[in-house]
């Protein structure tokens, strides 16, 4: 669907995008009037959400939490719903498990992060309840995509603003890409501008923190994502490397694959895209056409990020022709500054509230 036709579309809905506020309102005035619940869970919670429909960064930010508390010592799980898994109630992650019944995201922390307990459920309350039973020694839980989730009360909540798509510039869904009214962002502790370029300048900082307007208990920072060495997911290098590589076929199955594109059009002559939904898993038919296109147009590499790679690795239907040309970009977040500072604050309500 091009922009065009998608704009189109919300100018028709615009009127059904009235009854959705509504009904998010009246939800989040229960909440904020303890007419519905929000538990506290049994050790200390960081959440990491936003208001803006998909693309905001969370898994990265998410891994950031985890490898800051694993390697202080903090015995930490990550749980999540586990978006479009095709099993059902709580689940943690064994090494049985796959993409499909944990969910793609869940399943790529899984793999980088052997030691951290990965739990996936709708109830969020329920699934740190049973791995506290299960793990007495854990110490910390980050709670992935839990901005709307109200039934839990995290003891910091992150929410994440993308600085290409800013909330406090939409609209609610549908005419916009807002889940909830951007004066929600009230509930965050900390607020993270994600996806910055990489040199921002003073003004242009100034002229977001003016936007934003943080409030006096909550803290800004701003991230930019840093692309690491690709490196062939099956272990299998193609003699021509990735940097001397003339065209790239860039394969997405994520919300917004545009940055990762503006990234990739820097370093090739010739970029294409075949972009999916966001968590859509690959059929045996989209390899048929992924393996004629590649076939037929493109140069030596197929390039996925490490998302989309968690379900490929293990997806029978891929290809062996194509095998050896699929290569994974990793990404990570790194603060453009006073990361010591959010470090501390992470830090610092972890361990206060050990017993």
């Amino acid at each position: 669907m091009d922009r065009t036709t998608e704009k189109i579309l919300r100018i028709i809905a615009y009127p059904l995008g009235w009854t959705y506020a509504l009904s998010v309102f009246v939800r989040n005035k229960l909440f904020d009037w303890g007419l519905l619940e929000s538990a506290t869970a049994e050790c200390p919670t960081i959440s990491v959400g936003n208001l803006t429909a998909g693309g905001t960064g969370k898994t990265p930010h998410t891994e950031y939490l985890l490898e800051l508390l694993s390697s202080s010592g903090i015995a930490v799980a990550e749980v999540s719903r586990g978006h479009k898994r095709k099993s059902r109630g709580f689940m943690e992650y064994e090494e049985s498990c796959t993409a499909e019944d944990i969910g793609d995201e869940s399943f790529q922390i899984a793999r980088k992060f052997p030691d951290v307990k990965i739990a996936v459920d709708h109830e969020r309350v329920h699934a740190i309840r049973l791995l506290k039973e299960k793990y007495p020694g854990l110490s910390a839980v980050v709670l992935d995509d839990c901005m709307q989730h109200r039934y839990i009360k995290p003891g910091i909540s992150i929410l994440l603003c993308d600085y290409s798509r800013p909330y406090y510039k939409d609209c609610i869904l549908p005419y916009g890409n807002l889940r909830e009214c951007k004066n929600e962002s009230r509930r965050a502790d900390i607020i993270i501008v994600s996806k910055c370029p990489q040199h921002m300048t003073p003004a242009e900082r100034t002229t977001i923190i003016n936007e934003v307007r943080p409030l006096p208990h909550q803290r800004l920072f701003f991230t930019t994502m840093e692309y690491g060495a690709a490196y062939p997911l099956f272990g299998e290098g193609h003699a021509k490397k990735m940097e001397k590589a003339d065209k790239v076929l860039m394969l997405t199955a994520i919300a917004n694959p545009r940055p990762l594109q503006e990234h990739l059009e820097t370093m090739f002559d010739e970029v294409v895209a075949m972009s999916f939904s966001d968590h859509h898993f690959f059929t045996a038919d989209d390899w048929q056409n992924i393996s004629a296109a590649f076939g037929n147009s493109f140069g030596s590499m197929i390039l996925v990020t490490e998302k989309d790679a968690s379900k490929i690795q293990d997806d029978i239907s891929v290809p062996a022709n194509l095998k050896p040309h699929i290569f994974v970009l990793p990404i990570r977040v790194v603060f453009l500054e006073d990361g010591d500072g959010f470090d501390k604050v992470i830090l610092d309500y972890v361990n206060s509230q050990k017993p």
